[in-house]
């Protein structure tokens, strides 16, 4: 990700703390990233994120990944729906934390139903945060 926008890091080391223990790896510390929506060319705000820290291998679980049709599912989010990528193979490029409140700030929610997900835009965009299916074996979601 990091070669693909042209940032420059320098390279440091970052633990990161869960409740299944530390892990400590390598990584680029990058400074004067700023952020928009991808979604919303025309409310185009840009955000300063505090340093980054980027890793070419972020583990990511495609069945946690909100699509389309997985968010009709609960026909009270049918109207985020269509802001959401329909592949449910990602990667990720970058993690965006509690240290940039403003990028995680809601400026609309829409509140869960029948024990389902709900759903919160930010300056960035629509995030989704509960189970994704109907299954016995839900999948948590978030932004």
């Amino acid at each position: 990700m990091i070669d693909y926008i042209g940032a420059i890091g320098e390279e440091t080391t970052v633990t990161i703390k869960t409740l299944n223990g530390d892990i400590t790896s390598k990584s680029l510390a990058i400074e004067g990233l700023e952020v928009s929506s991808a979604h919303d060319p025309n409310k185009c705000e840009w955000l300063k994120l505090p340093r980054v820290y980027s890793k070419d291998d972020l583990p990511v679980d495609n069945d946690e990944v909100s699509t389309p049709e997985r968010l009709k599912e609960w026909g009270y989010l049918n109207s985020i729906a269509d802001k959401f990528d329909g592949r449910r193979k990602l990667s990720i490029g970058i993690l965006i934390g509690a240290n940039c409140p403003k990028a995680l700030e809601p400026i609309e929610v829409i509140p869960a139903q029948n024990d389902g997900p709900y759903a919160f835009k930010t300056k960035l965009g629509w995030c989704v945060v509960g189970p994704i299916s109907h299954e016995d074996n839900q999948k948590i979601v978030s932004c």
